[in-house]
């Protein structure tokens, strides 16, 4: 369960949300629609313990294990293949209780044959974007 009570941040003099509440639970889905500066990344930053709230509160529950795709996609690395990058270099990977070849587990991703081996500097920011969400969801 992930917990939002009384939640302001702004920034630079500018305020983005003030009295945000709002309870998530397992298996609720929620769709933030805003303009670009609204403060649809910083509340995740927040939820993500990436910044903090100047004020109220955020709980994440002790089961919760956050995932997400960043924006940015820092965390790629550019010298390595779109199949090492997703893998980890392991043949087999486990998906819950599920293993499943990590080829067929990258080529769901539409990186099939000679894609594997392309270098991720190499890619479009789309073609990173799914590799990004492959990698998290793995």
């Amino acid at each position: 369960m992930i917990t939002l009570n009384g939640v302001e941040k702004s920034h630079g003099g500018r305020m983005f949300f003030s009295g945000v509440s709002l309870q998530l639970n397992r298996g609720d889905r929620l769709g933030l629609v805003g303009p670009n500066g609204a403060g649809k990344t910083t509340l995740f930053r927040l939820i993500t313990g990436q910044e903090e709230a100047d004020a109220g509160e955020i709980h994440i529950g002790e089961t919760v294990q956050l995932a997400y795709v960043d924006q940015s996609r820092e965390t790629l690395t550019a010298e390595n293949t779109v199949w090492q990058e997703i893998s980890g270099g392991d043949e087999n990977i486990e998906l819950g209780e599920r293993t499943m070849n990590s080829r067929a587990y990258v080529s769901r991703f539409n990186f099939g044959g000679s894609d594997q081996q392309q270098a991720v500097g190499t890619l479009s920011g789309v073609q990173r974007h799914r590799v990004h969400l492959a990698k998290v969801l793995r």
